[in-house]
């Protein structure tokens, strides 16, 4: 075996690391956890940790260390450090290990044993539109279906069942509901269809390498040869398959390494079991646990605001970040009217933190709980010319649920727009396709069901306020359901929903049948015209699509690994944050303070936190009490703000709560 690098070599590899950063790269033999508290360095700890695996000359010859991620661009990023790493230090660009994803990594099994599990090698990956397109055959072949047996639901079920790697056997042998048996009978036929069609889905990607390792020990043998050293990023995100296979391959040479922040797991709704990270000493024996709790991102004020809301969480592994920045700005806790008020606040403090401060749009990120929320904001950042953009998802008059219903409203006004009328005629589906409605010149006497429709809420449009004709709308067609069979995500989108209909409310406040529907369905095509009015708005729409000048507007969800230098956390209020769906459930109630902790600690120099009187949700203004998570953050670092200086509709003599 040739010899370690030169000390010089070495000396750059550690040069910047802290002892407890060193203590984690240097420690290479048997299982390591590396608990990485937020802004702790921790990609630039697990990059030097796999150079020095390679200037030890621990893999050699075909041998190589294997660094698994959740996402590409975790991967692109780590890849791209490493490279320069072995630049620098002289090390040979054919020893870089192997960095990628999870499913990256089981395509990479199955494409060496596809054979195992009755596939080809050229086999095909089929994502979740093909997915369902496969379920939705299979149901009308086996002539299964009902109000709660959708494709979506059973899709969902499925990725389940192999995310905890149960086989349909075993599965129908556990079945109890008519869920449960018809879920079991569809999962059955889709795994035969699969292999008939020398196919895998997504989920495939890591639950038959798991069955690959399991049913083959020579298989096992070589991958753990070819891979003596494991690196496991995010591990508090894995689920049953991931972890599963994570033991397997690790469970020769045990030389396991894995790195992650329990009180960052936010991903539950898909799977994720942060209890694999927390119990990761007991699964492994005499595994070296080392603690990075030295944040190199934010300021003592907002660690403090940080640790007093994850300090209430039971189920953790119990660390202390501290760090050599200074004290910095207080936690600017912020009430505020309404959701119009916390929006125009939000954007107008954006605009003075841009003017006086000089910092960049890109400087600057908003985040809440769920989508829905993003409309009033998006509305107060088009009005104060602040250039922003939606990240990781679609702005709100773009949202397909958003726009089904609004053609729907704009043909009770117009009849005779037949763009609308192509989109609605098969939400839900009618069974006739937009060329033939073109070849029938728009006729819907082929459609009587939808003709009737239409005609009634023509008529009712005429006299109904806009909230009760949307109401009426998505009961006749019965378009939650519709959501619910289309749609993994379903509640969202009915969330987004109720969200326009609560912007339909203030229209109808004002104006009587059928002016408020006609007001209202020309203020949501001026909000999404708007750029196109002057070349200031054409320019704004330039940067609200630019990655690089724009304030970032998202779910806290998108939010984790990210940083700004300001933050502010819009709907602190109990329902919101937490969300409603969590205050009876414990185990749901602490990931929502993870996700609460996770806002806090994107944070670097200035943190709001925002919560109004009241908000209008689902179509009605309901009063809104602050979140717990607020009352966690340590008084003596808050600063109470008045936001109605940013709010000429605010009355003046509103009484404050008292925070």
């Amino acid at each position: 075996m040739p010899s370690p690098l030169s000390k010089s070599a070495i000396h750059k590899i550690l040069t910047g690391l802290n002892n407890r950063q060193k203590e984690a790269v240097c420690h290479t033999e048997g299982p390591v956890l590396i608990i990485a508290g937020a802004g702790s360095g921790k990609t630039r700890t697990l990059t030097r940790r796999l150079a020095y695996i390679l200037s030890q000359n621990l893999v050699v010859g075909d041998k190589r260390a294997l660094a698994i991620t959740f996402t590409n661009k975790a991967a692109e990023e780590m890849e791209k450090r490493v490279t320069i790493l072995l630049k620098d230090a002289g090390i040979s660009p054919n020893q870089a290990p192997f960095i990628g994803t999870f499913h990256s990594f089981g395509a990479k099994i199955l494409h060496s044993a596809a054979d195992i599990v009755g596939r080809s090698r050229n086999y095909s990956i089929y994502d979740e539109e093909d997915a369902l397109a496969l379920i939705k055959r299979i149901m009308k072949e086996l002539e299964i279906g009902g109000e709660k047996v959708t494709p979506a639901a059973i899709r969902h079920e499925i990725s389940r069942l192999k995310n905890e790697i149960i086989e349909p056997s075993v599965y129908a042998a556990e079945t109890s509901t008519p869920f449960e048996k018809a879920a079991a009978a569809i999962y059955a036929r889709y795994e035969e269809l699969l292999k008939e069609h020398n196919a895998f889905d997504f989920d495939d990607l890591i639950e038959k390498p798991v069955r690959i390792f399991r049913s083959s020990p020579a298989i096992l043998a070589r991958f753990q040869e070819e891979y003596p050293y494991v690196l496991v990023d995010e591990y508090q995100d894995t689920n049953v398959s991931q972890y599963q296979l994570i033991k397997l391959l690790a469970g020769g040479h045990q030389n396991i390494c894995v790195v992650g922040d329990d009180a960052q797991s936010i991903y539950r709704w898909r799977g994720a079991d942060f209890r694999n990270f927390l119990n990761f000493d007991r699964d492994w024996k005499d595994t070296k646990v080392v603690k990075l709790e030295q944040n190199y991102r934010s300021s003592k004020n907002i660690l403090k605001a940080a640790d007093g809301v994850i300090s209430k969480n039971v189920l953790q592994k119990k660390k202390k970040l501290w760090t050599q920045n200074e004290g910095g700005s207080p936690v600017f806790v912020v009430e505020t009217a309404n959701e119009h008020e916390e929006a125009r606040f939000v954007a107008g403090r954006a605009a003075e933190l841009m003017s006086e401060r000089g910092l960049n749009p890109k400087d600057i990120a908003v985040f809440y709980r769920t989508n829905a929320q993003a409309r009033s904001l998006e509305e107060a950042f088009l009005e104060a010319n602040i250039p922003y953009r939606i990240v990781g998802g679609v702005k709100f008059y773009e949202r397909r649920e958003i726009k089904d219903v609004l053609a729907y409203l704009r043909l009770c006004v117009n009849p005779d727009d037949r763009v609308s009328l192509e989109r609605i005629i098969n939400v839900p589906p009618r069974g006739i396709s937009k060329e033939r409605l073109r070849r029938l010149d728009y006729n819907l006497s082929v459609i009587p069901s939808l003709e009737e429709l239409l005609d009634k809420l023509k008529t009712l449009a005429e006299i109904t306020p806009a909230t009760e004709l949307i109401f009426h709308l998505v009961k006749a067609i019965d378009y939650q359901k519709y959501l619910e069979k289309e749609y993994l995500n379903a509640d969202d989108r009915w969330e987004n929903l109720m969200e326009l209909l609560s912007l339909a409310r203030g229209f109808d406040e004002r104006l009587e049948p059928p002016r408020g529907l006609r007001a209202f369905l020309e203020s949501v095509h001026l909000m999404q015209e708007t750029d196109h009015a002057t070349s200031e708005h054409r320019r704004l729409l330039m940067a609200r699509n630019s990655e690089t000048d724009a304030v970032s507007l998202m779910t806290i969800h998108c939010a984790k690994g990210l940083e700004f230098e300001v933050v502010f956390v819009a709907g602190c209020e109990e329902g919101l944050l937490p969300h409603a769906r969590s205050l009876l459930d414990a185990e749901e109630l602490e990931e929502e303070r993870r996700l609460a902790y996770v806002a806090i600690t994107r944070a670097k120099k200035e943190l709001y936190l925002c919560f109004s009187r009241q908000r209008l949700l689902f179509g009605s203004r309901e009063p809104a009490i602050p979140s717990q998570f607020i009352y966690d953050v340590p008084p003596e670092v808050t600063e109470f703000v008045a936001a109605n200086k940013y709010d000429d509709e605010v009355d003046e003599d509103e009484e404050y709560i008292e925070y």
